[in-house]
């Protein structure tokens, strides 16, 4: 059974320690961005924080951050600073978590997307959807947050940005990191956004450089086969090998001897020739 959201506990400083951490693993899968900028994807499953444990995060990671003057970006601790919503002038709320509650401030909106942070959960289902709230919201400003702002929210943010801002992925990812710098999409939704971008321009600005496969690890290199001579070196241990069994060559008889030179030593032969005399 996969843990809820409160039972995860992890600031979202202790999820960026952990991500450098694997970045540094061989074998570790990332995107290629173009003139040698990559990309690190992350292999964690979960993003969730306990909101009670948000209040200990730095301020600058507990604000909203401004992708667009009427578009902004934050974690679960952002829908709940009502004064600040009220001086972004914040309308419409999309709440990219599966148990944190919709906010319930007068005159503003909630869209919930309930959407678990793991690579398989099927996120493009609401790229569509959310981009049209986003896009179609007129009356005010629209903040999309999900429990730590690093990988639900910044990828339906991405696909908006692709889909009514006229921005390939790499633009778009270019994009939210300049506002949010802890960004740290899963490996499932970027291969999601990848279709995505391929069904919007027909093409990818980012390509794969490993497999965005979490499930998987990569195979262990293969060992050298050693030469003769390291065989032949090598130190042996136990019993020596039994070699091959060769038939011993059966002797043979007086008859079958050849009389060459063997007179001597054939008396039949020695007594003929004396007699023939």
């Amino acid at each position: 059974m996969l843990p809820t959201e409160d039972q995860l506990l992890c600031s979202t400083s202790k999820f960026n320690l952990a991500c450098d951490r694997l970045a540094a693993r061989p074998g570790q899968p990332c995107l290629g961005m173009g003139r040698g900028l990559r990309i690190l994807v992350s292999r964690l499953s979960f993003t969730h924080t306990r909101v009670d444990s948000l209040r200990t995060l730095p301020t600058s990671q507990m604000s909203l951050s401004e992708i667009t003057p009427t578009l902004f970006l934050s974690g679960a601790d952002g829908s709940l600073n009502q004064p600040l919503l009220r001086r972004k002038c914040i309308t419409l709320i999309v709440n990219a978590t599966v148990t944190h509650p919709c906010a319930a401030y007068p005159g503003v909106e909630c869209v919930r997307v309930a959407v678990c942070d793991l690579p398989t959960a099927r996120l493009a289902d609401h790229f569509e959807r959310v981009a049209e709230r986003i896009h179609g919201n007129k009356t005010g400003g629209t903040l999309v947050h999900c429990v730590a702002g690093m990988s639900r929210s910044p990828a339906l943010v991405m696909a908006y940005l692709m889909r009514y801002r006229g921005a390939t992925l790499r633009r778009a990812h270019a994009w939210v990191r300049e506002s949010r710098p802890c960004v740290r999409l899963n490996a499932g939704f970027w291969e999601q956004l990848l279709r995505y971008e391929r069904r919007l321009y027909g093409e990818n600005t980012v390509r794969v450089l490993a497999p965005l496969d979490d499930r998987a690890p990569p195979p262990p290199p293969a060992t050298p086969r050693p030469t003769r001579s390291q065989r032949e070196a090598a130190p042996t241990y136990g019993p020596p090998r039994a070699g091959p069994v060769l038939a011993r060559p059966q002797r043979r008889t007086d008859a079958s001897k050849s009389t060459r030179g063997g007179g001597a030593r054939n008396p039949q032969v020695l007594n003929r020739f004396i007699t023939t005399l």
